[in-house]
């Protein structure tokens, strides 16, 4: 079963600071901001009012708005207008290069971050079954798995290539016959890390075939009754990828893959959540 605990946390610690240089970069958002102030605005002499009254009117939040800008003025700025709306050469707009991208991504994903997140998600232990093997499926398994060293390494585009290494102790059941069997297995695991236009951090998964599955069982510890039952293989496999489908799609694992940077940006700049 899943661990009850999120490891979103260690995610969310870690991207607080270059979120904030991101939000404040992403042209997109910013210059829809723009727009919608300038469509409120009207005949407004932007002189006379504040940001908070912009915000609100906008009906977002002032803490929305600061992702943004500084200060009126910036927003005034941005709009071409100086007090007494009379105009002003506008700032060239930020561009966010392709560069910065990859360096907020590499630091808010990196692999030894990535390899945590999945150890705590997988646990240290897990069970699969008790599942119908052979023919019939007269026969039942039960297989205890412990998770052992995960390795992630980067690949290129900056996707993360993870080994998840399962040490399995199964126990298959035939009428009165108990077979205890070893096996290994080895789950690849690819994992492409993004941030869209919403501002959400996206940790995509890419659930492994299950012909990528490895699969070593300890021939020496099976009877020629359990060689009959055949398939163990193939159904650690399928019960394999059945066990990653519920930890993503878990509470927490939905949390740990998907990150919502602006709702950190309003967690971080509450009142008193700045340090003098």
């Amino acid at each position: 079963m899943p661990k009850a605990s999120s490891p979103a946390k260690a995610f969310q610690n870690s991207v607080h600071a270059c979120t904030l240089r991101f939000v404040k970069a992403n042209p997109e958002t910013k210059q829809a901001v723009v727009d919608a102030a300038r469509t409120w605005l009207g005949d407004r002499d932007p002189a006379t009012v504040s940001l908070r009254e912009v915000a609100r009117a906008l009906g977002t939040t002032p803490t929305s708005m600061y992702r943004h800008f500084d200060s009126m003025h910036d927003l005034r700025v941005a709009l071409g207008l100086q007090q007494g709306t009379r105009p002003v050469v506008a700032e060239a707009p930020t561009s966010v290069p392709e560069s910065f991208t990859d360096s907020f991504v590499d630091r808010a994903a990196s692999p030894e971050r990535i390899r945590t997140v999945i150890a705590e998600l997988m646990g240290e232990t897990f069970s699969i079954g008790p599942i119908g093997v052979g023919p019939g499926q007269r026969a039942k398994a039960v297989a205890q798995g412990r998770v052992g060293t995960i390795e992630v390494v980067q690949g290129p585009n900056r996707t993360l290539h993870a080994q998840v290494p399962v040490s399995l102790e199964i126990v298959i059941v035939v009428g009165r016959m108990r077979k205890n069997v070893a096996a290994r297995i080895v789950v690849p695991i690819t994992i492409a890390p993004q941030v869209n236009g919403a501002l959400e951090l996206l940790i995509d998964v890419v659930r492994p075939r299950p012909s990528a599955i490895a699969v070593t069982l300890d021939e020496r510890r099976m009877s020629a009754n359990v060689l009959k039952i055949g398939r163990i293989d193939s159904l650690l496999r399928a019960q394999t990828i059945t066990y990653i489908d519920t930890v993503l799609d878990s509470p927490a694992g939905r949390a740990a893959t998907v990150i919502d940077l602006g709702d950190l940006i309003d967690t971080a700049w509450q009142p008193g959540m700045i340090a003098s």
